[in-house]
C-alpha cells in the first residue's frame, strides 16, 4: 500500500498541474477573446494548446492507472514472497524446536546415566577404600605371621640341632653303655 502512494502523489500532482495548465489556458483564451476578437489565430493556437493539454491530461491519467496496476501487481508479488518466506521460517522454527526437544531428551538421558555412573563410582570408591584398609590390615597380619614363622623356624632349627646333638650323644652313649 505504501508503495502506491508515491506513485499516486506523483501522478496526482501531474494531473493537478495538467488541470491547472488547462485552467490557465482556458482563462487566457477567454481573456484574449474579450480583449481582441480579431486575434482568431491566437485563439486557434490556444485551442490547439487546450486540446494538447487535454490529451496530455488523459495520457497522464492512463499512465497513472498503469502505474497503479503495476504497483498493485508488485505489492501482490511481494506479499506472496513475504508469505512464502514466513511459512518457510515457521517450518524451520518448528523443525529446530523438534530437534531441540530431541536433544534435550537425549541430554536428560545422558545426565541420568552419568548420575547412575557417579553413584556406582562412589560406591566402588568406598568399596575400594575398604579393600585398601582391609588389605593394609592383612599385610600387617601377614608380616606378623611371617615374623612368627621365622621365629618358629629359627626355634625349630635350634631344636633340630639340639635333637641332632642329643641323637649323636645318645649314639655315642648307647654303644658305650652296651659295651660295658
Amino acid at each position: 500500500m505504501s508503495d502506491r502512494r508515491p506513485c499516486l502523489k506523483l501522478s496526482s500532482v501531474q494531473a493537478v498541474r495538467a488541470d491547472a495548465a488547462l485552467s490557465v489556458a482556458q482563462a487566457q483564451h477567454l481573456r484574449q477573446q474579450q480583449e481582441d476578437n480579431s486575434c482568431r489565430e491566437r485563439a486557434e493556437v490556444l485551442q490547439a494548446r487546450l486540446v494538447e493539454e487535454q490529451r496530455r491530461s488523459l495520457q497522464l491519467e492512463e499512465e497513472l492507472r498503469q502505474q497503479e496496476q503495476k504497483s498493485s501487481s508488485q505489492i501482490s508479488t511481494k506479499q506472496d514472497q513475504y508469505e512464502k518466506a514466513m511459512a518457510a521460517l515457521q517450518q524451520r522454527a518448528e523443525d529446530v524446536e523438534t530437534k531441540l526437544k530431541a536433544v534435550r531428551l537425549l541430554l536428560q538421558e545422558k545426565v541420568e546415566q552419568l548420575k547412575e555412573q557417579l553413584a556406582r563410582n562412589a560406591k566402588s570408591s568406598a568399596l575400594l577404600k575398604d579393600l585398601y584398609v582391609e588389605n593394609s590390615q592383612l599385610m600387617k597380619a601377614l608380616q606378623v605371621t611371617e615374623q612368627r614363622q621365622k621365629r618358629a623356624e629359627k626355634k625349630n632349627f635350634l631344636l633340630e640341632e639340639k635333637v641332632g646333638a642329643l641323637n649323636k650323644l645318645l649314639r655315642d652313649i648307647v654303644p658305650a653303655s652296651l659295651a660295658t
